[in-house]
């Protein structure tokens, strides 16, 4: 029985066929461990510093690394020298100072040389591992491109803690005033969500004024506020203080315009306090509070 596999191929006679193949194996050979073909013919005598590929070059190539550029066939060697690293996106190469004595034709090849890799990798050691920066815990980050460590940044592997001095700053411009943020003046009525009907907002006894009490996040400030209703009653945007019972106004406005206020920082103990006028028929929604990073 005959086994499986590829139909065997008669032998090759006579001594130009036997040179054919041969010709064409060393090409084959020379084509799939070469960095690639040039792209122009290089002339005889003429003094160049770089060799410009057909396509990107198939591999990395070294410092000082040694070449050799040869005719199609792999005749006419000529060594080279790299002028500086050539990455696989490169399609020149900067060589050292060259004059060929005989040109070189398009699709000439451009080939390591092979007894020079010991060499290339003598010359090319692995980088040295990057000493971690700041004491035993502190957690990394890039400093200016170098590791960076810092005490007000630890971490407790025993434990799972992360410990911060400063304030997490995340990526948020506004904070949501909701009903339950609103709260009734002296007057003793509560403030109220009307169900009468198939629609829900926020409404005062008569015309009682309604605050509401907004803590402005560590690391920002407060810049604006937007009251949403059904009128355009008045409000007040004021500061306030959890140990103290004095305010200082921050702006006047109505509700339903956008109200630049004049900016303040959070502290330790100041909030912001909305003031909103009513009449029997004010109607509230809720509010925006637009906050910006220190």
């Amino acid at each position: 029985t005959t086994p499986d596999g590829p139909t065997p191929q008669p032998p090759i006679t006579g001594t130009a066929g036997k040179v054919n193949q041969q010709n064409l194996v060393v090409k084959q050979i020379l084509d799939n461990n070469s960095y690639g073909k040039i792209a122009s013919t290089i002339d005889n005598g003429a003094t160049d510093t770089k060799i410009t590929l057909s396509t990107f070059s198939r591999g990395k190539i070294y410092n000082n690394q040694k070449l050799v550029l040869t005719y199609p066939d792999g005749s006419n060697p000529l060594i080279l020298t790299a002028n500086g690293d050539s990455t696989t996106g490169d399609t020149v190469i900067d060589l050292d100072s060259f004059t060929p004595n005989i040109s070189y034709p398009s699709g000439s090849v451009l080939s390591p040389l092979s007894y020079d890799f010991t060499n290339v990798i003598a010359n090319s050691p692995p980088s040295s591992p990057v000493s971690p920066g700041g004491a035993n815990t502190n957690v990394q980050y890039n400093n200016n491109g170098s590791f960076g460590g810092d005490s007000g940044m630890v971490y407790n592997s025993s434990t799972g803690d992360l410990s911060l001095s400063g304030n997490i700053l995340p990526g948020i411009t506004k904070i949501k005033v909701l009903a339950s943020d609103f709260i009734p003046n002296q007057g003793g009525r509560p403030v109220m969500i009307d169900e009468s009907g198939t629609t829900r907002y926020l409404k005062s006894f008569s015309s009682l004024r309604m605050y509401a009490t907004v803590s402005i996040p560590p690391g920002f400030k407060a810049t604006e506020v937007l009251i949403y209703g059904n009128d355009t009653q008045s409000f007040k945007a004021l500061e306030a203080n959890i140990n103290s019972s004095s305010t200082s106004s921050k702006g006047s406005g109505s509700i339903g315009t956008l109200l630049d206020i004049t900016d303040f920082n959070s502290t330790g103990t100041n909030y912001l306090l909305l003031q909103v006028e009513q009449s029997s028929t004010s109607q509230v929604y809720g509010a925006l509070v637009t906050i910006a990073k220190i």
